[in-house]
């Protein structure tokens, strides 16, 4: 019996609050998080003053710093997209289902639920670091890994009291079955792609403060790889060469979409890697440049439809 108790699932929940919102807002989104790292973290130092032996003293450690960081990852549906786009890319709601990215200025609040405990740990002022969506033949279910950093950690007891009834989303996610590729114009075939962006968070500005005080960005870079069968006849001029290419990586089931558009990718493509008997493949590795001369003036463009 003893193992059977150990089975018992503790029902864990996650949720954010809306992109914009204050410390302390309430929770509106519920979250599937397939995994959670995300938590606070206390830093402390030594205080060397005592150190009057070969041995550190016991009582000479002080609490410096406290923060929160760490991943979430999820298989997001398109009802939470929209929400989740916002935290990711930043400052500008979507305009008929259509999002440019903008400064990431504002903060959300990320929420973990434990009924065993009868806690909630609630993650103050929290910003996107970075994240990856990507999907292929062996995992093909769309998947976010979706990297934050926050201000504080506060523990709330109580959740039955304190914790929302939030329902999670019914619907499926994307696979990758349902996603299209157009590539230098060309619809093309698609083994498996990862499309990223990074912040490039400023994470030491505590300034005499327990906890952070700001986190500011220093730039926003956003990338996009994908793995192709390699095809000698359309590949094999562009070996060695800078490549200026737009893309479109569009997931479509039924009603619901969402799509990443790149119009200027920079790439050099090169040879592949020849692996024994195995069809050949050639991966693919892009960075997203702004070109204000383009019709889309910006590094990425996201359309989410989520009825």
């Amino acid at each position: 019996m003893s193992n059977c108790s150990a089975n018992v699932p503790r029902g864990h929940q996650f949720a954010i609050a809306d992109y914009g919102s204050a410390s302390g807002a309430a929770f509106t989104r519920r979250l599937a998080c397939s995994r959670f790292g995300f938590k606070g973290v206390t830093n402390t130092v030594e205080d060397d003053g005592i150190a009057d032996s070969l041995w550190p003293q016991a009582e000479g450690e002080i609490i410096s710093q406290e923060l929160v960081t760490g991943p979430m990852v999820l298989n997001p549906r398109a009802a939470d997209l929209q929400a989740i786009c916002l935290c990711l890319f930043g400052d500008g709601a979507f305009a008929v289902n259509v999002k440019d990215p903008g400064n990431i200025c504002n903060y959300f609040q990320v929420g973990h639920s434990d009924p065993v405990q009868d806690q909630i740990y609630r993650y103050n002022n929290c910003v996107t670091s970075s994240f990856v969506f990507s999907a292929s033949d062996s995992s093909p279910l769309l998947n976010l890994v979706w990297n934050a950093e926050g201000q504080s950690r506060t523990i709330l007891d109580d959740v039955d009291t304190n914790w929302p009834a939030l329902a999670l989303s019914t619907q499926q996610p994307f696979v990758l079955r349902q996603a299209v590729l157009t590539f230098d114009g060309a619809a093309t075939r698609l083994k498996s792609f990862s499309a990223g962006g990074n912040h490039n968070l400023q994470l030491t500005d505590f300034y005499n403060s327990l906890n952070r005080v700001e986190m500011p960005v220093s730039q926003s870079d956003y990338t996009f790889e994908f793995e192709l069968p390699w095809d000698a006849t359309t590949e094999g001029d562009r070996i060695g060469t800078a490549q200026d290419i737009s893309a479109t990586l569009n997931f479509v089931s039924g009603t619901k979409r969402i799509q990443f558009e790149w119009p200027k990718l920079f790439l050099i493509v090169d040879e592949p890697e020849i692996a024994g008997r195995n069809r050949i493949h050639n991966r693919y590795a892009c960075k997203a440049k702004h070109d204000p001369a383009n019709a889309i003036p910006f590094p990425i463009r996201i359309t989410v439809v989520v009825a």
